[in-house]
């Protein structure tokens, strides 16, 4: 399969650092080709065993269409728990996670974590547009999942810059401005203004005119053609959807004539949505409109969906970013289409989203200055639709004096904090200094006010971020009332100063930043720094006899104490405080489980006299037969069997007691499989227990390598079911126009039984 070459960098990238850790992730915006990096893991490891979990099913649709060699099992997230076959230890050797931001949530995160741990060697590799959990303490996933193991990182930005994905159209219009017109008919009539009836009789007139000239049937006449023929609109809930189908259904059918309407809703039947779905991804001329509440937000891509309508308001840029990414593919019928009907005549995620891309485009050209002039062609077109109605709110509100209540509330900010970067949670002054702001970078303000403003501490002409000063003012405050840097209570602040710490180690940090942080705390931490902060925040974990190792960023301080303490590099200050304060870091987590194991096994030896059966103890029995597989191999924790004699001893008699038990009968295993052969004309994942396909598989492998003896290959050919010598698993078709498919097979048949039966005759004459 031929990938593009941003895909095929992603691919290799990620195959490099596959051969020094297990788990990695790629980080690339919707629309460029993740599913495509994932078929090409499938199609260039076929022989390997593969398993895709993701979000929704109509993902594993669209990575299906580009595999063509090997076989991938898939579950939801959700239905992953009732998935018991996949729960075998070791049944996979490649994981993929796609959308793994998503594991952050407890009713997810679960299950999955428990198939990681019982499949340690396997390579898991996870994709992704947001890594960040916004609405989560802005919890970085790849940092939790992946430990950083990042192979690529580009945004939707980025991606625009490049050329990678087309340059959309950016509408910001209203769906209705009824709401914002009652509020500020509430601010005139509750004002102390005299003429306040006559003002809001004015502002009354004034939006009719609006709507006349400039409302929803309008605008969306104005830019919706009819060749857009496939259309997704978001909505919030199921009251919100089926009105926006009431309004929004007649100005579609003026537009398109005939329109096929569809709703899509995790609470509506798993059939009615894949069948929206089908409909919605064919590639017929007619016009089809998919309203989506909560599906749809991810994996989904087709040519002809590049036009999206935005009525879900959000505070979380993952789900902006994931809604207007819809619109994206690297091959699409036309250009990008997103119409913002979202109520908010300041729109945050489309303030960030515009600053973001222009950031990037800079960066992009100032890099390359020959392709200066094709990277100005990949400008997005914003098309500001409620700039009048934006003026007519501005202008009565003025009237009505916000401004200076605001203005009153800033200079007391200023005057308890000497600055004015407001954080989020006073919503109300955070939204007012925004717009300040933004006002003044579009000429929009008066001198006068300008002058007021900065008397107060509001500084224009600042080049870093607004949102960095927030944060950096924040964690300033959190250290000097702490007195410690680092504190994982704290999660989304030290999120924030780590990713500051990275880009400092990849010079995206500008002088005035460094400095700053520096004065806070140093960016650059020494190596007894940084284990000092590990074992303090152990300590502390630990400090009430608590045995809880479930948080991963305390396993992984863990795992990097226990390396240090093994290669002799830890401090001895430091040893003895870990001691005094009951943390488990002599051995790992994952080691102590496994002693626990082998003392239950030897337990019950003594004790019956006999090893565990797999129908009395299974989950014994089966941890038996893993550790029969490892008597001739190198054991997991040979290092830790080695250094503690106790330890070595019992893992002698593990061994001893291991080595005389058997598989299960292998007769018995063949006239199972004979049986279910017969009953269903074939042998597939659907019909046949998952251990037992196994079984097969092996005896399919071994027949191909004769190391089977004649009497077991007779039996085996007896199951006419099944192809034993087809490496892909599918039957061959037996028709009268496939003789020569019959004969060939014919052919290795018989000199595999010509072979068994040679070697039979050997041992025999060696014998006699």
């Amino acid at each position: 399969m031929d990938l593009f070459p941003h895909n095929r960098e992603a691919y290799e990238s990620a195959v490099r650092l596959f051969r020094e850790v297990n788990r990695v992730c790629i980080i690339r915006p919707t629309g460029t080709g993740k599913s495509v990096i994932i078929a090409e893991f499938v199609n260039r490891n076929y022989s390997k065993r593969h398993l895709l979990l993701a979000p929704g099913s109509h993902i594993f649709k669209e990575i299906q269409k580009h595999i063509r060699a090997g076989e991938i099992s898939s579950s939801t997230y959700i239905g992953l728990k009732l998935k018991k076959a996949f729960f075998i230890p070791d049944s996979f050797d490649y994981i993929y996670l796609d959308e793994f931001h998503r594991l952050g949530a407890e009713v997810w995160g679960g299950a999955v974590e428990r198939l990681l741990k019982i499949n340690p060697n396997a390579k898991v590799l996870g994709t992704s547009a947001t890594p960040i959990r916004y609405l989560d303490d802005n919890r970085n996933m790849a940092s939790e999942i992946f430990n950083d193991c990042i192979a690529t990182q580009m945004s939707l930005n980025l991606a625009i810059a490049e050329g990678i994905l087309p340059a959309p159209v950016y509408v910001s219009a209203l769906y209705s401005v009824r709401e914002e017109f009652q509020e500020m008919k509430k601010k005139i009539l509750s004002s102390d203004l005299g003429d306040k009836k006559k003002l809001a009789n004015d502002l009354d007139s004034k939006v009719i005119d609006w709507e006349k000239s400039s409302g929803l049937d309008v605008v969306l006449k104005r830019h919706l053609h009819a060749e857009r023929r496939r259309v997704i609109v978001f909505c919030k809930d199921w009251e919100h959807l089926k009105n926006a189908q009431k309004i929004l259904g007649s100005i579609f059918k003026s537009i398109y004539g005939k329109v096929e309407s569809l709703s899509l809703y995790s609470k509506i039947k798993g059939s009615e949505n894949e069948s929206a779905l089908k409909l919605f991804s064919g590639e017929d001329q007619r016009a089809v409109i998919l309203y989506t509440i909560d599906k749809v937000n991810e994996g989904l891509h087709s040519k002809n969906c590049n036009t999206v309508i935005l009525l879900r308001d959000t505070i979380s840029p993952t789900v902006f970013y994931q809604q207007i990414g819809r619109a994206f593919s690297i091959k699409v019928a036309n250009r990008p289409l997103i119409i913002d009907l979202v109520n908010n005549f300041k729109n945050v995620q489309l303030a960030s989203f515009k600053n973001d891309f222009e950031r990037e485009l800079t960066s992009s050209i100032s890099k390359n200055q020959i392709w200066k002039k094709e990277k100005s062609k990949a400008a997005i077109e914003f098309i500001d639709e409620i700039q009048d109605i934006r003026e007519i709110f501005t202008s009565f509100d003025e009237k009505v004096d916000v401004w200076k209540r605001l203005y009153e509330r800033g200079k007391i900010f200023y005057k308890e904090q000497n600055h004015l970067y407001v954080p989020m949670t006073d919503r109300e002054l955070y939204k007012w200094v925004t717009f300040q702001r933004s006002d003044y970078k579009q000429g929009k303000m008066s001198k006068e006010r300008e002058a007021l403003l900065k008397v107060i501490g509001v500084d224009f002409d600042n080049k870093i971020p607004y949102v960095w000063m927030i944060m950096f003012y924040e964690w300033e405050k959190w250290v000097e009332k702490n007195g410690k840097p680092i504190n994982f209570s704290a999660a989304r602040l030290n999120s924030w100063i780590q990713t500051q710490r990275n880009k400092y180690r990849r010079g995206g940090l500008c002088k005035e930043q460094i400095n700053m942080l520096n004065k806070v705390t140093p960016l650059e931490l020494n190596m007894r720094g940084r284990v000092l902060d590990r074992v303090d925040t152990l300590i502390s974990h630990f400090k009430n006899g608590t045995i809880d190792t479930a948080d991963t960023k305390i396993l992984r301080d863990l795992r990097r104490i226990n390396f240090l303490y093994k290669a002799n590099k830890l401090p001895e200050d430091y040893l003895v405080n870990l001691q005094k304060g009951g943390v488990p870091f002599e051995t790992l987590v994952i080691e102590k489980e496994w002693l626990k194991r082998i003392n239950e096994l030897v337990d019950h030896y003594e004790s019956h006299g006999e090893p565990p059966k797999q129908k009395g103890n299974s989950g014994l029995y089966q941890f038996c037969m893993r550790e029969k597989k490892y008597i001739n191999q190198v054991h997991p924790f040979a290092t830790f069997i080695k250094n503690d004699k106790g330890v070595g001893r019992l893992h002698k008699k593990v061994q001893k007691i291991v080595s005389v038990m058997g598989a299960p009968d292998w007769d018995k295993r063949c006239s199972e499989l004979k049986r279910i052969a017969t009953k269903h004309g074939c042998i597939s994942a659907k019909n046949c227990d998952f251990r037992l396909l196994q079984w097969m598989y092996k005896q399919r492998l071994r027949l191909q390598r004769n190391q089977l003896p004649l009497e077991k290959i007779k039996k085996l050919l007896t199951i006419k079911e099944v192809n034993w010598y087809d490496w892909r698993g599918k039957r061959l078709t037996r028709t009268k126009g496939n003789k020569k498919g019959q004969s060939e097979e014919m052919s290795t048949l018989s000199n595999s039984v010509q072979k068994a039966e040679n070697k039979e005759k050997t041992v025999n004459k060696v014998t006699f």
